[in-house]
């Protein structure tokens, strides 16, 4: 039995209780002369009381409730949406440690081709086609920077 229903329950027990004092105070003075009906007031004012406390009881339990309601509406919608962002930044993370792998080997073929510029650069003599193979090698070298420039603009 959640909070509210045992509220609810002691609830009705006291507005039954007070509805049968009425009806007692009623019957009571229906069979009171006027001059005597006054020695009640004291009775009357206190289940009047009672009465009122009891509707505003109601009135605010009411406004509990629906709180509670929005609030558990308001969890629901911020768990979806936590559910949705932690997708998307799974694919992120899967988007971002693809590239960084593209990134390294961009940065493994650009040593490989300077250490192989360094081989031809150590040479006495080149042939013109050892130079031929060099000015490719340094169009190709300067290609691949000009691609890990652009991938690590892409990362940032």
């Amino acid at each position: 039995m959640s909070v509210f229903e045992g509220k609810g329950v002691v609830f009705n027990h006291k507005r039954k209780y007070i509805l049968g004092l009425w009806e007692e105070i009623c019957g009571k003075l229906s069979r009171t002369s006027l001059d005597n009906i006054s020695s009640y007031k004291d009775d009357i004012c206190e289940i009047f009381k009672e009465m009122k406390r009891l509707e505003l009881f109601k009135v605010e339990e009411g406004e509990k409730a629906k709180h509670v309601s929005s609030n558990k509406k308001s969890l629901k919608k911020v768990k979806r949406k936590l559910a949705t962002l932690q997708g998307e930044r799974e694919g992120l993370e899967a988007v971002l440690e693809a590239a960084k792998k593209k990134v390294e080997e961009v940065q493994a073929k650009i040593l490989a081709t300077e250490d192989e510029i360094s081989s031809y650069e150590n040479m006495s003599l080149l042939t013109l086609e050892d130079s031929l193979r060099l000015e490719q090698k340094r169009e190709y070298l300067e290609a691949s920077r000009q691609d890990l420039t652009n991938y690590k603009l892409r990362l940032d």
